[in-house]
């Protein structure tokens, strides 16, 4: 975070490539839809498939976050 306090400007390029092909790698990876087989134990089961709809929506969160960031960044920088 400080670094890109400090070096934001001049890493802006870097940044929005990096960000373009991680999202498209774990995008990708996401909308494969991968679910483990069953275990069995239903429990279980239950339970992971609620801990991975809730790690989806905090990925969403993040994303959002990071766009609102970035565009606040954009923002400040017009400034200077």
């Amino acid at each position: 975070m400080l670094a890109y306090i400090l070096w934001g400007d001049r890493l802006g390029d870097v940044k929005s490539e990096w960000n373009r092909v991680s999202d498209s790698l774990f995008g990708n990876v996401r909308s494969m839809g991968f679910s483990h087989a069953r275990t069995g134990n239903v429990a279980f089961d239950d339970w992971r498939e609620a801990e991975f709809a809730r790690i989806e929506e905090e990925r969403r969160k993040l994303d959002e976050a990071r766009d609102e960031f970035d565009r606040a960044g954009q923002a400040f920088s017009e400034y200077e």
